[in-house]
């Protein structure tokens, strides 16, 4: 039943997806880049998709399950010329800088509406709109003090690379010592905005339907949800003052101009395998750092981890491919308890 609720909860969220934004100016121009779907070869598929990921001129957005068809963006004229080499000819977005500006007009229109309305239903009105990384801090700690009962706010479980506060979130009305976890990480990478509103829509349906719902109080009674809202807040951050598109940490890689970790690559766990689909290059979108765990947000999230069991389940909210995944990433072999694994994911389809 406990999966089960789960499950339930994962298809509940899936409502916040559809949502405006609230813009801050960019500093960066993607003048030239444009988002390409590539169809590869059956047969070489899955390496073909690896080399994309791991092309420093490239920044793969999306992969199919099958890895024959990918959805890429060119960063600069080498990359167009290698995605055409390639015979990628079907163009997504033609102009990723008059995309995102025609975004900002939907969102001021959006915005306009919002304000109106406010003063009727401000907890629904929040998920009209994203927010910068100050105002989901204060979200969670507005929900930990009204729900005292069924949340709290732990206020950093370490600092970022920029020293900036990672909160962790426990709700459960469960007392009993040894509660089984359910681990939820969001925002590990910078520009899916839609991971950390997710992880928000989630705690405030929780407490909000806690009464409500027997499902929710079962759920909650026998397991504690711990959120970690921001692995990423640096760059996250940086996405609202310079570059929406940024994916990794702020980390100034030594001997590059490159800035920046990929700390979904950063994890040690066959950590920099050679295929795995990460990379070396400090310039790639996929740059896996100087050694596993090197950069701060991956070690105080393992601390964490570790420091608090038993965990029993983990979900990371990422955004853009609409797939779920399960173990493992760097191999075909199936993981321990895969039937068990495969009946929850196709269960969330």
């Amino acid at each position: 039943r406990l999966t089960a609720g789960v499950v339930c909860l994962v298809m509940v969220v899936l409502a916040a997806h559809g949502k405006s934004v609230k813009r801050p100016s960019r500093t960066v121009s993607y003048e030239g880049q444009k988002v390409y779907r590539c169809a590869t070869n059956s047969s070489t598929s899955t390496a073909a998709a690896a080399r994309l990921a791991t092309d420093p001129d490239l920044d793969v957005w999306k992969v199919s399950p099958d890895g024959q068809q990918v959805d890429v963006r060119n960063l600069n004229e080498q990359g167009r010329a290698t995605l055409e080499a390639l015979g990628c000819r079907d163009v997504l977005i033609s102009n990723i800088d008059k995309w995102l500006n025609e975004q900002d007009a939907s969102s001021k229109r959006q915005q306009s509406v919002h304000s109106q309305r406010s003063r009727l239903n401000s907890s629904l009105d929040w998920f009209d709109e994203y927010h910068p990384y100050e105002a989901i801090i204060a979200f969670y700690t507005s929900l930990a003090a009204t729900h005292s009962d069924l949340v709290t706010l732990t206020p950093s479980i370490g600092q970022s690379l920029e020293l900036r506060p990672m909160p962790a979130v426990r709700i459960t009305s469960a007392t009993e010592p040894d509660t089984p976890i359910v681990l939820i990480t969001c925002q590990i990478h910078a520009r899916e905005w839609v991971s950390s509103s997710t992880c928000m829509y989630m705690a405030q349906a929780l407490v909000d339907n806690f009464e409500t719902s027997p499902e929710i109080r079962d759920l909650l009674s026998k397991s504690e949800l711990h959120i970690i809202p921001f692995l990423n807040p640096d760059g996250y951050v940086y996405t609202w003052t310079n570059d929406r598109l940024w994916r990794k940490n702020r980390r100034l890689n030594a001997g590059s101009s490159c800035r920046g970790v990929d700390l979904n690559r950063n994890f040690n766990i066959r950590w920099a395998q050679p295929g795995g689909g990460s990379s070396s290059n400090p310039c790639s979108e996929t740059y896996h750092g100087t050694s596993a765990e090197s950069e701060p947000e991956i070690e105080h999230l393992v601390t964490y981890f570790k420091s608090h069991r038993p965990i029993i389940a983990g979900i990371d909210y990422h955004s853009y491919s609409q797939l779920i995944l399960r173990p493992w990433g760097f191999t075909s072999d199936p993981p321990p308890h895969e039937e068990q694994l495969k009946m929850i994911g196709d269960s969330m389809e």
